[in-house]
């Protein structure tokens, strides 16, 4: 292993401890990042089908609000088709937050990895004869 150097010019030499942390941080960055996104998929996936389930009690309300005798089963199943309909309200919310907060952490990922893949460059050329060259 190569120890950081100081170069004449005061920089710092990028160490192969370097370019392995660069390279960890951007792949734990990255793993943080693959499950807010299946998290937010699972929460997508869960709204598509909250929408078709949804859709299903409005159509079985209005076919009941529709008919000839109106009671407590009519309001009973327009309640349960709100209700429903806000709930998945809810839920398509959480989606696009979860999405959104996939992306973001995407983004930081991807800095992180050009950043990594920046230092093995620096490495390579501070240290020519490294393993990590080839």
């Amino acid at each position: 292993m190569q120890r950081p150097q100081r170069a004449t010019n005061g920089l710092k030499l990028v160490s192969d401890e370097d370019v392995l942390a660069a390279v960890e941080n951007a792949e734990n960055l990255w793993a943080v990042a693959l499950e807010a996104r299946k998290k937010a998929d699972a929460l997508s996936e869960e709204a598509e089908t909250g929408a078709s389930a949804s859709a299903d009690l409005a159509d079985e309300a209005t076919t009941k609000l529709k008919s000839k005798k109106f009671g407590l089963a009519q309001i009973a199943a327009a309640r349960m088709a709100m209700d429903s309909s806000l709930d998945l309200g809810n839920l398509m919310d959480r989606a696009l937050d979860a999405a959104d907060e996939a992306d973001r952490l995407e983004v930081i990922a991807e800095e992180a990895l050009l950043e990594s893949e920046k230092a093995l460059d620096q490495h390579v050329i501070d240290f020519p004869d490294s393993p990590l060259a080839k």
